[in-house]
């Protein structure tokens, strides 16, 4: 009986070896025959391999205001961040620092007068900055909110202002040491020859108390320039590349649909993961939330969203066309998911690019998780770019700009009220190049422009002309 048993355990285990041994045949067949390996069993996730932009590149100022008293004004050239941040460690390296919260007219008291501050377009802790740059903090550094704005003016050394406009709050942090760099940087930023800013209220006076500050005259390199979004249509081997790069180098477990008018879309399973090639060059992805990772911080997550851009065309156009690119917004726990969206706009020539329809980039992080990707890149000619860098032109003058399109804001962006308490309703107005093309068109321009933002509005006007070029409304 003992030798029957054991008989049959033999014959038992020839059998499933001569099963594994068929099944090992059959997957070395198709991996040979399929020159595919292992990895392609997976969805692409590979974007840790790319070379991506260091944080510390993006975790930069939308301006950077110096004071000359008087609301006279003066921006400093981005290149003078660095030296900034050196002041802001040379100050956090006090042996002591004391956080309070102060009042408005304190903060306005020493921003007026003779002061150096940055302002943040974006949420941003003043933990998470420290961080980002390798700056000293202490756990009193978390009872300061948002950083909208960091400051120090020379009425008061000994302190660093901050501006937290999500909670309309202001503090300041209190050192025992000294500290001059920052000192030192805003007395040669004082004495540089640049542009003189007034704010809209210094210039029309009566009842406009709008602080938001315009250049007297304004010297401009802005030239208008072809803007082409990519072509994807009828492009079967580029739209195949691009879906390889978010799904791997076989398509076993993908469905293709095509649509009449050309749109491409890519699904893995009842859409756990969908890509979109439209036919006007904007790419979508979109991937459900799994739920199994846990929660990271704002630097992680901006890390995440930086890798996968870096995998999947980085801020380049596919024909070889560069841009600077800069964080325009940070949203916080979207539809009450915990994660981020990171909105990212694009600069040419120092000067930043306005879309009137969607932005170029956008990426959502859930719990560490690319959830959304959309890319809306175009293509310019950069050797025509570069040749007009050096011709300078006068700018039309940003006030007369201003009320020459009294009737276009009123009429066509259905403003209300009179021109005074419309000025008194913009929070910027700066030179850049706004993007003029019919909605889902292929070819547009970047026109020369001045970018008039309201809360909730931007508009757009010739630089040169002051003739309206169009208006966004901002969700």
């Amino acid at each position: 009986m003992k030798k029957s048993i054991d008989k049959n355990i033999i014959e038992n285990i020839k059998s499933v070896i001569l099963v594994v041994l068929i099944i090992s045949t059959i997957l070395l067949l198709y991996f040979f025959w399929g020159d595919i390996s292992l990895e392609d069993l997976k969805l692409s996730d590979s974007q840790a391999n790319y070379e991506t932009m260091d944080i510390k590149d993006l975790i930069v100022p939308s301006q950077i205001i110096i004071s000359l008293g008087e609301d006279s004004y003066k921006l400093a050239t981005k290149d003078k961040w660095s030296e900034m941040v050196k002041g802001l460690d040379e100050f956090m390296q006090s042996d002591t620092l004391i956080v309070e919260e102060i009042t408005k007219d304190q903060y306005e008291k020493v921003m007026k007068i003779s002061s150096i501050r940055a302002k943040f377009n974006y949420q941003l802790s003043l933990s998470e900055f420290c961080l980002a740059y390798g700056i000293k903090t202490t756990p009193a550094f978390d009872d300061i909110g948002t950083i909208s704005e960091i400051g120090y003016g020379k009425i008061s050394k000994e302190s660093l202002l901050i501006y937290d406009s999500k909670k309309m709050k202001y503090y300041r942090i209190i050192i025992t040491n000294d500290a001059k760099r920052l000192e030192q940087l805003l007395t040669s930023l004082m004495e540089e020859e640049s542009p003189i800013y007034y704010t809209i209220g210094k210039y029309l006076g009566g009842g406009v108390t709008n602080t938001t500050f315009i250049p007297i005259t304004l010297q401009t390199n802005l030239h208008d320039f072809d803007y082409n979004r990519e072509v994807y249509s009828k492009q079967n081997d580029a739209v195949s590349t691009i879906a390889q790069s978010y799904f791997g180098q076989t398509f076993d477990f993908i469905r293709k649909i095509e649509d009449g008018n050309g749109t491409v879309i890519y699904m893995y399973g009842y859409g756990q993961k969908v890509l979109i090639v439209n036919t006007n060059g904007v790419i979508e992805y979109k991937e459900e939330s799994t739920g199994t990772n846990s929660e990271v911080g704002y630097l992680e997550s901006l890390r995440t969203a930086l890798n996968f851009i870096g995998a999947h065309g980085a801020f380049e156009g596919s024909d070889g066309s560069k841009y600077e690119p800069y964080l325009k917004n940070v949203g916080i726990n979207l539809n009450g998911k915990r994660g981020y969206r990171f909105t990212f706009g694009l600069e040419v020539n120092d000067y930043r690019i306005y879309y009137q329809d969607r932005d170029p980039i956008i990426v959502e992080i859930t719990e560490n998780q690319v959830t959304y990707f959309n890319r809306d890149l175009s293509e310019y000619n950069n050797v025509t770019v570069e040749e007009k860098k050096d011709e300078y032109k006068e700018a039309y003058s940003a006030i007369n700009m201003l009320a020459e399109n009294y009737s276009y804001f009123k009429n066509e962006m259905g403003m209300t009220g009179t021109f005074e308490e419309i000025a008194n309703r913009i929070i910027s107005v700066e030179p850049g190049y706004a993007v003029v093309r019919k909605e889902g068109q292929m070819k547009g321009t970047a026109k020369a422009a001045w970018i008039v933002g309201f809360d909730g509005m931007e508009a757009y006007f010739d630089v040169y002309t002051t003739n309206p070029l169009g208006f966004k409304i901002i969700d």
